[in-house]
This record gives C-alpha cells, sequence and structure tokens, in this order.
C-alpha cells in the first residue's frame, strides 16, 4: 500500500495536478463513473491540466455530475458559465418569446444547436428530416434517446431511430444498434434473441461495422455483418467475404469459396475482385489453372500496372507453349522512304549540321555549373506541421529504417525529430521535433510561437472533413529532388483526376499536380487553404511505357485527409476538422504552405 501510494503521488506530481488536489481543486480517490469523477473530468479539461483546454467539454462534464447532484461541480458550472458570458465567448441562456416563427429544418443548423448542447433546438430541427428519411438526423435523434440528451431516456425510442438509420448504412448506426442491444440484454431490460421462427431477429448487418472489426482483429464479427450483404448482391461485401476465405480470417481457408465471391463481386464491375479472380486462374487456387481466364480478367482492369505486367508476361508463355500466334512485326514498322525522298532528307541534314556548325564557331564555350549536392548521408522528403508541439505528417516510407531523422527548412538547417508512431498500410508517419538547436532562426521563431500544447496549429482546424471532388483545383508543397535545383519550397498546381488511387484503393485519389522524388510526404491544399491530402507517389513511367508503349503524364497520388486524421486519432493526437470557405489566390496559398512545410532528412 505505501508503494501504490508513492507511485499515486509521482503521478500527481508529473501530470501538474499534485498542487491541485493539495488545494482541493481536484478530489482525488474517486471511482471512475462516479459525480466525483465526472467534476474532476470537467476541471481537467476547463485547466488544462490533464486534457486541451476545452470549455465546452468542460461545461458537459460539469453537467452530468450537477444532474446527478454533485454541489461542487454546481458551483463550478455556474462560475464558467458566467465567466464566459461576460467574455460574450458563450451564448446567454435563451430567453422565452411569444410569437417565435417556427424553426426551417436545416442540418448544419441542428449540429450548431448540438454544439452548444441546444438539444431541444436540435431536435426540433432534426425531427422533420428523420420523418422524411435522413439516415444523419435518424442515426443522431437515436443518440439523443438512448442518452436523454433534451428528452427523456427512451431505449425503444433509441432503437426505432438507429433501426432506421442502420437500414440505410449509415456510419456508425449499426454499431450505435449492435452496443444498445448488447447493453440492455446484459442489464436484462431486452429480451434475448429469440429461437423461434417468427422471432424478429436483432440483429442488423453493417458493411462500416465489419471494416471496424476487421481492422481490430475481430474477424468473426466481420464475416457475420458482411455475408448477409454479399448474400443481398452488395459487391463491396462480396469481395471482402472473398479476401477472408481466401487468406483464412475468421472462416476456414477455402480457395473455391474465394473464387465464388470474387467472381460474383467481379461480375459487377468491382476492379479489386477481377485482379484476385485473375490471381486465382492464374496460379490455380481453388480452380482449373487457366492463363487465358486469368488474362481476361487482367484486362478488366487497365489502369492496374500489376495486372498489364501479369498479362504480357501469360501471353509471353501462351506463345512459348504455341497456344498464342506469335506477335507481328512487321505490321509496326513504317514503309521505306523512296531513294528520292532520303535523298532529300540527307541534304536538310548536311545543311542544318553546317549552320550549327558555325553557331557554335561564333559562341563562346560555357562552362555548365554542377548543382549543388544534397548531402551524401541522407535522402530527402516532405511533410507539414500538424500541431503546436511540433509534430510533423510524413510518408512511412521516408523514414523507414532510418538510424536517424531530422526536419527544417533545406538540408543544411535541420533539427533532431523522433518517430512516435508508422502506419505501413496507409504509407502514413508521424514525427515529433525534439530540439531547436540546429534550427534556423525562422524555425526557431516560428516553433516558439507555436508553444508547447497539443493542438492544432490553426485554431480552426487543418484538413477538411469533405473528400476531395472530381475536377477540383489543388496546390501541392514540397522539396522535390531536395536541394539538386535550390534549398526552397517549392510548388505545383493541378487537378483531382480521379476520386480513387492505385488499385483502386478509396483511401487516395489521382491527381494531375507534378510531384517529384522527394515530394512525398508534402500537404496537398484545395482552394481555400485547407489540407486536403498528403502526396504519396507518382505513376513508374520508364515500367508503364516499357509495359504499354507510351509514357502517361501527370499521374500521381495523394492519401485523403480522412485516412490521415483517422491515423492521427489512432496515434492519440486531437485534431479539429478544417472550415475555411473563402477562396484563396495561388500566391497566397503558397505562403501558407511556406510556413507550413518542412524538408524530412532520413540519415541511414
Amino acid at each position: 500500500m505505501r508503494c501504490l501510494a508513492v507511485i499515486f503521488v509521482a503521478l500527481l506530481v508529473l501530470t501538474g495536478c499534485f498542487q491541485a488536489v493539495m488545494t482541493g481543486q481536484l478530489r482525488p480517490f474517486c471511482i471512475v463513473g462516479t459525480p466525483c469523477d465526472q467534476s474532476n473530468m470537467g476541471w481537467s479539461y476547463e485547466t488544462g491540466h490533464v486534457f486541451p483546454q476545452d470549455y465546452v467539454e468542460a461545461i458537459r462534464w460539469y453537467r452530468k455530475a450537477a444532474k446527478r447532484g454533485d454541489a461542487v461541480a454546481k458551483d463550478r458550472l455556474t462560475r464558467l458559465e458566467k465567466q464566459l458570458r461576460a467574455k460574450g465567448n458563450w451564448p446567454p441562456r435563451p430567453r422565452q418569446a411569444k410569437g417565435k416563427p417556427a424553426l426551417t429544418p436545416d442540418y448544419k443548423a441542428g449540429w450548431a444547436a448540438w454544439v452548444r448542447e441546444d438539444y431541444l433546438t436540435a431536435l426540433k430541427l432534426w425531427r422533420p428530416m428523420a420523418e422524411q428519411g435522413d439516415g444523419e438526423a435518424q442515426r443522431n435523434i437515436g443518440e439523443m434517446y438512448y442518452e436523454g440528451w433534451g428528452v427523456t431516456k427512451d431505449y425503444a425510442e433509441a432503437v426505432k431511430w438507429y433501426r432506421k438509420a442502420a437500414k440505410q448504412n449509415v456510419t456508425w448506426a449499426g454499431v450505435s444498434l449492435n452496443r444498445i442491444y448488447e447493453q440492455l440484454r446484459a442489464e436484462g431490460n431486452w429480451p434475448p434473441r429469440s429461437r423461434q421462427a417468427k422471432a424478429k431477429p436483432t440483429f442488423t448487418p453493417d458493411f462500416q461495422y465489419g471494416i471496424y472489426a476487421f481492422r481490430k482483429g475481430d474477424y468473426a464479427t466481420a464475416v457475420k455483418n458482411w455475408r448477409p450483404l454479399a448474400e443481398q448482391g452488395n459487391a463491396n461485401a462480396q469481395t471482402r467475404l472473398g479476401e477472408t476465405y481466401r487468406a483464412g480470417l475468421g472462416v476456414t481457408k477455402d480457395f473455391k469459396e474465394a473464387a465464388h465471391w470474387y467472381r460474383k463481386a467481379a461480375k459487377q464491375g468491382d476492379a479489386f475482385a477481377q485482379y484476385n479472380l485473375g490471381l486465382i486462374y492464374h496460379y490455380g487456387l481453388g480452380v482449373t489453372k487457366d492463363y487465358k481466364e486469368a488474362i481476361r480478367w487482367y484486362r478488366k482492369v487497365p489502369h492496374l500496372a500489376d495486372a498489364q505486367f501479369n498479362i504480357a508476361l501469360l501471353e509471353k508463355t501462351l506463345r512459348r507453349e504455341g497456344k498464342l500466334p506469335p506477335r507481328s512485326r512487321q505490321a509496326s514498322k513504317p514503309p521505306a522512304p523512296s531513294a528520292s525522298k532520303q535523298q532529300k532528307e540527307l541534304e536538310r541534314l548536311r545543311r542544318e549540321n553546317a549552320r550549327l556548325k558555325k553557331e557554335k564557331q561564333a559562341k563562346p564555350k560555357k562552362v555548365a555549373k554542377k548543382p549543388k549536392p544534397s548531402p551524401k548521408n541522407g535522402n530527402a522528403g516532405s511533410g507539414f506541421f500538424i500541431s503546436k508541439a511540433g509534430h510533423v505528417i510524413t510518408n512511412q516510407h521516408v523514414v523507414n529504417k532510418c538510424k536517424r531523422v531530422t526536419v527544417g527548412d533545406n538540408a543544411r538547417k535541420q533539427v533532431a525529430a523522433d518517430i512516435l508512431e508508422t502506419d505501413r498500410s496507409n504509407d502514413l508517419a508521424l514525427l515529433k521535433i525534439s530540439s531547436t538547436k540546429m534550427a534556423s532562426a525562422e524555425t526557431k521563431s516560428l516553433m516558439r510561437k507555436l508553444g508547447i500544447k497539443i493542438v492544432p496549429l490553426a485554431s480552426e482546424g487543418l484538413m477538411r472533413s469533405e473528400d476531395v471532388e472530381l475536377g477540383e483545383d489543388l496546390l501541392v508543397a514540397g522539396y522535390p529532388y531536395g536541394e539538386i535545383f535550390s534549398s526552397t519550397i517549392k510548388v505545383t498546381t493541378g487537378i483531382v483526376s480521379a476520386m480513387r488511387g492505385l488499385g483502386d484503393d478509396s483511401s487516395q485519389f489521382q491527381m494531375s499536380a507534378p510531384v517529384q522524388p522527394g515530394s512525398s510526404g508534402g500537404p496537398i491544399y484545395d482552394g481555400n487553404g485547407n489540407i486536403v491530402g498528403v502526396v504519396i507517389a507518382q505513376l513508374n513511367k520508364r515500367k508503364f511505357e516499357k509495359e504499354f508503349g507510351s509514357m502517361p503524364e501527370n499521374v500521381n497520388f495523394g492519401i485523403k485527409a480522412s485516412t490521415v486524421r483517422q491515423f492521427l486519432k489512432t496515434s492519440g493526437l486531437p485534431t479539429k476538422w478544417s472550415r475555411r470557405s473563402k477562396p484563396m489566390t495561388t500566391k497566397e496559398l503558397a505562403k501558407v504552405a511556406k510556413s507550413q512545410t518542412v524538408m524530412v532528412m532520413c540519415h541511414r
């Protein structure tokens, strides 16, 4: 017990709460979930000692404790609301007015009321929308009845609205519905699943919840959610189910069953299923090996370089075996020019050669200056600040297998950085500056201005909540080729060329903005200065030209902001969505990028 007491005091000192406990502001030894604990949570958010300072969150916790009779929470709630009203930072209590006009249903206005905890106004705005079939409004009303926000807590009513939203596959509606089922069964307030044939099933399959369970490693739950949807004809669920049978995740490995579900999804045009079905026939997994059938499915995904490579490989094998006719070379050769044309072309080349020799003799020789090479002990990439504590986002492949990582304005003005988190599947990495000893004056000034609290770089957030739109204008910032051309930041512009990335990856998008080696990890901005993605890669032009005979131009890819924000949330870094809507010029966007973008050096 003495050791536990020493450890508890040490934790209080480390978190800056020891003085608060000694002065009575923070009450120790509170049981989790009690009004005492809720009041302490409100104090933590109000003062910013344990969590980032957030008055909205502080008031929410104080209200929870006050409703359960905690006197300390009531006093703190009254004091904080009075203080915020005096500063104009909190809306006053709504006043009743006669003849008030009816509210027009508006989802955004309802959300604004929800944020300031005016749940009655939110309910009045959302209920007409929910009754007309709006899934988001249905899910939110279900949450209000579940928590008892603005209405009397009513689980039956919550289940009713959750079910309506889940039928439309609204994100997290199925998760919330399953959560309330399990809670009520555990409490004995809801009948268990009946085995009678006439009883209504209580389980509602949810594709998004299946994805959530799969990422957590709960493959059985993922299969349970995907199978009913796959049987109903959902191509995404069919592809996912085929993948579980191919890898043996949550089910017994069965290539024949995997081929069955891949085929169903492929017939509906799912590119991932078409490519995997080609692999099934290519290697004879659960089916008879058939190169021609594999080629047929590979050809349905011409945008995949791996599929085109496999086509060339299989066609070469079939020609060697005599199952395909040899490729004719005569048809590709242009007809030989006539003798007269050859003589005219030769004479023209002679005259041109003589002219170039005269010009060369007339001009003095210039010695070409060699570009300054980047430091030999490191490879350069790009990144950008994401918090005031010096957190930086970049690509995982930029810092892969590095003995040491530094960031800075250029290759000769760098500061050491630690690798906090990496995500190889999404190619993301989170760094944090550990010292300002070798930083430039501009970097030191920026870091002093940023402070030490872990909050977004901009108070209104950095990344846009909505995904990019097809044809949308973009600006890309970074340090391509390190310092070969110059030591300054470079920006390029382009548009969104496709809503999905290589291999039909929904977490990425394709863009026409030029990027080069060294651009990886740089930010991608929309026309209002919001970050909408992170540069990840460009198509291998030489390989593509070798396979298809032509070189693609401006085929580059970025990671969507929603994927980046999910990575930051998993890494424990709070973020906010950016709501900037004022259009900016390219010059203004470049100025924003210059203040946020850094060069990332990998030292091996």
